[in-house]
């Protein structure tokens, strides 16, 4: 048992500490004001946590499409990292990645599908996924038409979504919905394969919170900018993942506009979220800083493993997103306020 707990203690140790190599209030602000990408690159060089990633990366080399492969590569290479420092912890979590991954791609080729737009589809993911995932990512370049998609995924939990979707004219929406689902009883399944007491109820309410957050910002937008789509309510409402009652999301869903979605939240478990959608001009701002603040805490506090290291996964990931908010910024000439805007956890 001491072996054990000093394992268990040495895993969340160095979690702790490699979040604890990050990027710092200072970094941002010499990051956001680049006004190139061949100046961020120099920038990242010369930022202790990613000179080692970015030490073989000239200036010449400063496509925005490199910058952010880098910069993911890192993240999966930390990721990696804590998983082999202890493999009887977390192992099945790796799995989260190659999930996420694919409903992605399938995801960006139904939009591109339904758009008629498949000639501009590029794969943007990273080349050290494709050998993890369940089909050949690379053949989603040559698809034309739902079916030659449903044909691709033959093997895989995605073809009976995918037939679903073409058997009833899905729309994206729809579709994403559905893929998101998926991925929800993924993660629920991961958890309760993993986790066990206390350290499966914190894992728990966190996916649950994940998934509730997405459907109140997607509830919010719909009712605020296309409420006469009232046929999208009930597709983008939570399943069994989630914290709110039947009660509470049949009243979310009849809510007349965003306004009294606001007022229904301050009534649940979320009550915490609203002051700040209140005070911020984008709901998805205001719903990721919260989050940011809690996920955070259960990093520093929570006495489980796999709650930390799913926490340091979910902070590393919105490192990487402001990363690449800011290359993507600086590529379209973005003023450094609205990149800013866009940044969460800065100077934490």
């Amino acid at each position: 048992m001491k072996i054990l707990n000093y394992k268990l203690n040495a895993i969340m140790a160095k979690a702790r500490a490699m979040y604890g190599q990050r990027l710092t209030g200072e970094d941002y602000d010499s990051l956001v004001a680049c006004t190139s990408l061949a100046e961020l690159v120099t920038c990242l060089k010369a930022k202790a946590p990613y000179e080692a990633a970015f030490e073989s990366v000239s200036a010449t080399q400063s496509e925005a499409g490199y910058i952010e492969f880098i910069i993911r590569k890192r993240a999966y290479n930390r990721f990696v990292s804590l998983y082999r420092y202890e493999m009887t912890l977390g192992e099945g979590f790796s799995d989260y990645f190659i999930v996420k991954e694919e409903v992605k791609q399938i995801l960006s080729c139904i939009k591109s599908i339904l758009l008629n737009n498949t000639e501009k589809y590029v794969i943007n993911m990273p080349s050290f996924y494709e050998k993890s995932l369940h089909f050949d990512v690379k053949s989603l370049m040559g698809v034309r038409t739902l079916e030659q998609l449903s044909r691709l995924l033959e093997g895989t939990p995605y073809k009976k979504l995918t037939d679903k979707g073409i058997a009833d004219g899905y729309s994206y929406t729809e579709f994403e919905s559905d893929l998101v689902s998926y991925f929800n009883e993924f993660e629920y399944d991961l958890v309760n394969k993993n986790c066990k007491g206390k350290e499966k109820k914190q894992m728990m309410a966190l996916l649950a919170e994940t998934a509730d957050m997405k459907f109140a910002d997607k509830l919010y937008r719909l009712k605020k900018y296309f409420p006469a789509n009232k046929a999208l309510l009930s597709v983008i409402a939570p399943s069994h993942l989630t914290a709110f009652s039947h009660k509470e999301i049949k009243a979310l869903i009849n809510a007349e506009n965003e306004k009294q979605v606001l007022e229904i939240l301050s009534g649940t478990l979320y009550r915490g979220y609203v002051r700040e959608i209140e005070k911020n001009v984008h709901i998805e701002q205001a719903i990721n800083q919260v989050r940011y603040r809690k996920i955070k805490s259960l990093l520093r506090f929570s006495t489980d493993p796999n709650v930390v290291m799913f926490c340091f996964m979910l902070l590393t990931e919105n490192e990487t997103d402001n990363l690449i908010h800011i290359t993507e910024g600086i590529k379209y000439g973005i003023n450094q306020e609205e990149i800013r805007a866009l940044l969460i956890g800065v100077g934490d």
